[in-house]
């Protein structure tokens, strides 16, 4: 994760919790906040990014999602309303493709940007909710069935370390194996210092007829099974005060 020199994450979280966002962590990023919207049965999301040699470019999307915590999945758009006004392109008005950044040099300039978001960025996030929900919706279907009932099996009385433990001894070296293979492919893992909530996730998501079938697949090249697991995953964590810990889990 990449920094603002002044662009403050607190002072953003201190802006945005007002609507309902919260921070949460990137794995590929900077900031990120999101809220759920129970109506639409969907998160709303708010990105910020920065770039040049100092991070002095600073740039938001709004975006929709179906995880509660992981930034996976996100379809997003970016938010103009916070670019400066010479990004655009002055033959029509319009705004220049790939642009949409505010060049942050000083203190002031950050807390005013971070105002400018603060002020636009909640109702846009919505709006574009309610635009491309239902399609993100209707695309994970049957991940979301799925996912939710794989999470709802695990006991919270047990730690992700015990359940790892218990279903390996349940189907066998070949299915741990292939757990592991999944949960270390290039591009699975969002989030930092998680490996057994992924593996777990994998290993949820092997069980059963329809795990069997999954068994084997590139997650790159087949929705579902990212889907799958990124969902589990997110649910997990979503219960996560939930679980106990061990001291396998703690590293202790």
């Amino acid at each position: 994760m990449s920094k603002s020199p002044k662009v403050s994450e607190t002072r953003l979280s201190g802006l945005l919790c007002a609507s309902g966002f919260r921070s949460v962590s990137r794995w590929h990023g900077d900031y990120a906040w999101n809220r759920w919207n129970l109506l639409l049965g969907v998160s709303e999301w708010i990105l910020v990014d920065f770039a040049g040699k100092r991070n002095e470019a600073v740039s938001a999307k709004v975006g929709v999602g179906i995880t509660g915590t992981l930034a996976f999945g996100i379809s997003t758009e970016l938010l103009v309303d916070v670019a400066d006004v010479r990004e655009t392109d002055d033959t029509d008005g319009s705004w220049t493709p790939g642009s949409g950044r505010a060049i942050i040099e000083t203190l002031d300039q950050a807390k005013e940007w971070e105002r400018r978001l603060a002020k636009v960025a909640p109702a846009a996030a919505h709006s574009y909710a309610l635009q491309y929900g239902d399609e993100l919706l209707n695309q994970t279907a049957h991940a979301r069935q799925r996912s939710a009932h794989l999470v709802r099996q695990l006991d919270c009385k047990k730690s992700l370390y015990q359940h790892i433990q218990e279903l390996a001894a349940r189907h066998g070296r070949d299915y741990r194996k292939e757990a592991e293979r999944l949960a270390e492919w290039p591009g699975v893992v969002h989030t930092c210092e998680m490996d057994e909530l992924y593996l777990l996730a994998c290993c949820a998501v092997l069980t059963g007829e329809e795990g069997l079938a999954l068994a084997g697949l590139d997650p790159l090249k087949h929705d579902e099974l990212m889907w799958q697991i990124q969902l589990v995953a997110d649910g997990i964590l979503g219960r996560a005060k939930d679980f106990e810990t061990t001291p396998e889990d703690s590293g202790t």
